[in-house]
């Protein structure tokens, strides 16, 4: 029998891990950005804003689709295919690996890339959290180095219409918010609760954009309850 030394007992919780990160670039001497690997998830998710910067993907519109996760649902926009460079190391070598994603489109995603296991299992891709590096096995096994990001304790937030505000008939406005201060550099969902609002994965609460379909002005008071942010809940809103 091996005793393990106990480890992991204090300070940030088990729900205080999120995922880990590695750089990635769009060409082979390009700007190295940060993705995310988890394999709690299933098809890799990109953010549509960060994948307008690549020089060269196609997204299928034609596979748009909603999907409905814990009280709520979230917009994917369509399939898309594109390369991304990983530096690493092959044999202690510095190097490149080319490997191509196909990822769902949404939006205001915090990770920009996620990739789960319809990427990582292909790959033949190990995240070793001993030696903190994830290994990528169609590219010669090259290894790249990883960030494990803690993001502490999980949080449920009310949020407000900062101010009366009137919607104008058949149109969506962006309704100043606010709710009690979120730590940075985490994501968040926000859930609707008010009629016409829309959910969003969001990594502040400034606006609420809220639709008024009808054809008188809508008034909303301020301090109207708009809905709830809440801990990012990967699994409850996204095809796992």
């Amino acid at each position: 029998m091996i005793d393990a030394t106990p480890v992991g007992l204090t300070g940030v919780s088990i729900s205080g891990y999120t995922y880990s990160m590695f750089d990635v670039q769009f060409t082979a001497d390009g700007k190295k950005h940060k993705v995310y690997a988890d394999t709690g998830y299933s098809r890799p998710l990109v953010d549509r804003d960060w994948l307008a910067g690549h020089p060269d993907f196609t997204i299928d519109t034609e596979q748009s689709i909603t999907v409905k996760g814990i009280g709520s649902r979230l917009k994917l926009y369509g399939l898309v295919i594109f390369a991304l460079y990983v530096p690493g190391k092959v044999d202690s070598q510095e190097t490149l690996g080319k490997v191509t994603i196909r990822a769902w489109v949404t939006e205001n995603l915090e990770p920009r890339l996620l990739l789960g296991n319809e990427f990582l299992h292909p790959h033949g891709t190990i995240i070793d959290l001993k030696k903190n590096e994830i290994i990528i096995g169609v590219c010669k096994d090259l290894a790249a180095p990883i960030i494990v990001y803690h993001k502490g304790r999980r949080i449920l937030r009310k949020v407000l219409a900062a101010k009366a505000v009137t919607i104008p008939p058949r149109s969506t406005i962006a309704i100043p918010s606010m709710c009690a201060s979120l730590p940075k550099g985490r994501s968040y969902m926000f859930e609707a609760s008010y009629d016409s609002a829309r959910d969003a994965i969001i990594e502040y609460v400034n606006f609420v954009a809220v639709t008024n379909p009808s054809d008188k002005a809508k008034k909303i008071p301020a301090k109207t309850r708009l809905g709830i942010v809440m801990e990012f809940e990967e699994e409850g809103c996204y095809l796992v």
